[in-house]
């Protein structure tokens, strides 16, 4: 638990396309596993335009440099890797990047990343991809990177014709039921709603097929079916449902295996912390919404954010993380920001707080008590300084310890970096697995 994974990266894995994606998901698959990771650049790698910090960057991964800006950068450095190393009360889980030269005065026997080698065709995953939106088009464009690993069946949007330039047409359709009628290991479910995305995920894990969703309003609202798919052998994975690229539902399990949770508190939902930025700089509900729909985080219909419905349903999933107890979203007390006033905003900030729709859940006894609300938040809390469609976690334990995550938590990359993190974990799910069901047909 909290290990340090130290990774030294060569000049060619930042300017070979295909290493950078492999290295971008293993950095994640370590924040995943709660590893502290330390990333160490060759000496001399300019911040900007570095690849890797901006594909780290674009992710919503939460990333500090240290080392060559710093006045002693070898003091510094080492010391600010041995904090990383040593665990303590309050821990904040991110990627460390520093240098060659200042990781070796604090790790003198690193050794060099390499890229995992290629696969042998017939080992691939077989998938259908259920929706081609912002998030599908950032799954599918991830997976396309490594065909060894990963053959795409059959891709089902509403209009084909709008996406022939970007997939090949043969891939295409518009029957979601394609999920259960071709053959295939894994179903990605990226289209929303409940209607037709739960008949059909259901058929499919009925039909023993691994299935990854990032729907909230499908796993919480259907948890009472969908409940034994995942456990294990863990068929549904959703951890793209909760916190984007912020690994919640993973740390609370992680936790929950050697710590009594007591409450959990966070932003949840990037949409709404967006909009509450810029409110705040003086923008009206309609012209911040409209923003957030240009640039990905918020859906066409975005009540359910603004109602907090969506952080409720994320919620209720938390909760059972944490506690192992499942809620209806009913059962969350739930109000949103639509309701804020310019005034409620300007007295908060008077009053130096911000507001934020505030997503907690908390044991009491042998039961939880659960609520999202719009509330001012003080400038020395955590959450508070939250930024756009950051999201931000902190999770108490009887311990007294905190864990704190954040990231981005809305937008194509972080909710598909997501999503690819639960299709390796699928993956390797599969090598697992196989040995065995070859010595039963031998």
């Amino acid at each position: 638990m909290s290990a340090l994974s130290v990774l030294r990266v060569d000049g060619a894995s930042l300017h070979s396309e295909a290493r950078l994606n492999a290295l971008l998901h293993h950095v994640y698959g370590e924040l995943r596993t709660r590893r502290r990771v330390v990333v160490a650049l060759p000496a001399g790698s300019a911040l900007a335009g570095n690849p890797l910090l901006a594909a780290l960057d674009e992710a919503g991964v939460p990333t500090r440099f240290v080392g060559a800006h710093d006045a002693s950068p070898r003091a510094a450095g080492s010391s600010a890797i041995e904090l990383h190393r040593t665990p303590h009360q309050v821990h904040e889980q991110s990627v460390l990047v520093t240098s060659h030269d200042t990781l070796v005065a604090a790790w003198p026997n690193s050794t060099e990343w390499q890229p995992e080698p290629w696969a042998p065709a017939e080992n691939r995953l077989r998938i259908v991809l259920l929706g081609l939106g912002t998030v599908g088009l950032g799954v599918y464009r991830h997976l396309a990177h490594r065909p060894d690993l990963f053959e795409m069946v059959r891709i089902v949007v509403r209009d084909p014709s709008k996406h022939q330039h970007e997939v090949p047409a043969n891939l295409l359709s518009t029957n979601a039921w394609d999920a259960i009628n071709c053959p295939a290991d894994l179903v990605i479910e990226a289209i929303g709603g409940l209607e037709p995305a739960a008949d059909v995920v259901h058929a499919a894990l009925v039909r023993e097929r691994s299935v990854i969703t990032a729907n909230k309003l499908l796993v919480a609202s259907r948890w009472s079916t969908l409940q034994r798919f995942a456990a294990e052998p863990a068929r549904l994975r959703y951890s793209a449902a909760v916190g984007g690229v912020v690994p919640i539902l993973e740390t609370l399990a992680d936790l929950r295996r050697g710590h009594v949770i007591r409450s959990v508190r966070g932003v949840l939902n990037g949409t709404c912390n967006f909009v509450l930025d810029a409110l705040e700089r003086g923008a009206t509900l309609e012209a911040a919404v409209a923003e957030a729909q240009a640039r990905g985080f918020a859906e066409a219909d975005p009540r359910a954010d603004l109602s907090g419905a969506d952080a409720a349903q994320k919620l209720c999933l938390v909760a059972h993380a944490a506690f192992g107890i499942h809620l209806d979203p009913s059962e969350v007390e739930t109000d949103g920001i639509a309701a804020l006033s310019a005034e409620d905003i300007r007295r908060a900030h008077s009053g130096n707080r911000r507001i934020r729709l505030v997503a907690e859940c908390t044991r009491v006894g042998d039961s939880v008590h659960a609520r999202v609300r719009a509330v001012p938040v003080a400038a020395g809390d955590y959450l508070c300084a939250a930024r756009g469609e950051e999201n931000r976690v902190e999770i108490s334990t009887a311990g007294r310890r905190c864990v704190r995550l954040r990231g981005k938590g809305a937008g194509r990359w972080p909710t598909a970096l997501a999503v690819i993190g639960d299709v390796y974990d699928v993956l390797r799910a599969r090598r697992l697995e196989l040995p065995a069901a070859r010595c039963s047909h031998q």
